[in-house]
């Protein structure tokens, strides 16, 4: 469904050039209008920088890679998708029409099953 749906708001210029639709759609959350604007710029590469999907406050320990329970989106009753399962989605669809790819910068995001991890800092 959520590919019929991807494929219908494509048809209406959601992807394409952000001066030919001024609207966004949104999947369960922000995170997929983001990658919706990103794609309008004509960015090629996204990294999705702390995004992990996980409910943690701001710490020491969350620098320190500390984990916790998943956030709300990730927490699904099966009638619908988990965010992951919908970025996921997002990703193939994105790249294999528009060659965008999704990057996830996190190295304890729950999206580390699903799209590429990247470390931006160089050290």
């Amino acid at each position: 469904m959520l590919i019929k749906n991807l494929k219908i708001i494509d048809r209406l210029g959601l992807f394409k050039n952000i001066d030919v639709n001024n609207w966004f759609a949104q999947t369960r959350g922000t995170l997929t209008t983001a990658i919706i604007y990103a794609a309008k710029c004509g960015y090629k590469n996204v990294y999705l920088v702390g995004v992990d999907l996980r409910n943690i406050i701001e710490s020491k320990e969350r620098m320190g890679g500390e984990k916790s329970d998943p956030h709300p989106t990730e927490i699904t009753n099966n009638k619908i998708l988990k965010m992951s399962q919908i970025i996921k989605v997002y990703q193939e669809y994105l790249h294999k029409n528009y060659g965008i790819n999704l990057y996830v910068t996190s190295k304890i995001s729950l999206l580390n099953d699903v799209l590429e991890y990247r470390d931006i800092i160089k050290k």
